[in-house]
């Protein structure tokens, strides 16, 4: 199944690329790896793979690039950037086709909103790129209600908004997902299961890895929230666990 947002048609699922080419949060990864998971999901028709120049310094681009070589034009690349700074963005899209190993990027986003650089010029640094065929289409990622309605006050078109969304982080449905829906802005969740949390990946809260459990409900410095104690974690874990039945179902 396929969706058409603005320009584009993307499957109903996409590849995140974080992994890609390891690194200190995920460990690492093989570059054979990221070929076969690659490979698969190209084969079982998911052909957008999300990435960004932040992810391992780089690496995660350049993996996905050489996974991608022989199938690149099955493919739809979304990359991201942190640093919007509009004398260097240009240099940055150029960066990024090369370690892509790409003529051209179908999505390029802004990874965060940034209040040092001017809105306009940012996006009227993007839209040239995409006037000269660097880039298809472009969107942004964390951005709010406030951040988005200055983008578009400007008539900016912003073709898509990815948001951390799932059955435990649903804060997008009060503002910002209708926002988006009266705009025609394209929703990328991602974090649809929270890292595993979510699944079957962690059978416990002692399993689940330090850095996957600095969201709140997590904190070891609460009162009466200490891992093996009753507590705040076990009963948000007995939450949880209703949750990832709906997961499951």
């Amino acid at each position: 199944m396929t969706k058409q947002v603005a320009s584009l048609i993307f499957p109903k699922m996409g590849i995140g690329c974080w992994s890609y080419g390891g690194g200190d949060y995920w460990g690492d990864q093989a570059q054979s790896d990221v070929d076969a998971v690659t490979n698969a999901a190209l084969d079982a028709g998911i052909n957008f793979f999300d990435t960004a120049v932040g992810y391992n310094e780089g690496r995660s681009e350049q993996a996905l690039g050489i996974a991608l070589k022989h199938r690149r034009q099955e493919a739809l690349i979304g990359t991201k950037t942190g640093d919007i700074n509009p004398a260097t963005l240009s240099k940055q899209v150029e960066s990024s086709l090369q370690r892509l190993q790409t003529d051209y990027i179908d999505l390029y986003m802004i990874h965060w909103p940034d209040p040092k650089y001017p809105v306009d010029e940012v996006f009227e640094t993007l839209i040239r790129l995409k006037t000269e065929g660097k880039i298809r289409a472009v969107g942004v990622c964390n951005y709010g209600h406030k951040q988005l309605s200055e983008g578009l006050s400007y008539g900016i078109p912003i073709e898509t908004n990815q948001l951390c969304y799932n059955l435990l982080s649903r804060a997008i449905e009060l503002e910002i997902l209708p926002l988006c829906q009266q705009h025609k802005i394209g929703i990328l969740a991602y974090m649809p299961l929270l890292q595993g949390i979510l699944a079957d990946r962690f059978k416990s809260v002692e399993e689940i890895p330090p850095q996957q459990s600095r969201f709140r409900h997590f904190r070891p410095d609460r009162e009466m929230s200490k891992h093996g104690e009753t507590g705040a974690e076990v009963e948000f874990w007995k939450t949880l666990e209703k949750i990832r039945q709906i997961c499951r179902e």
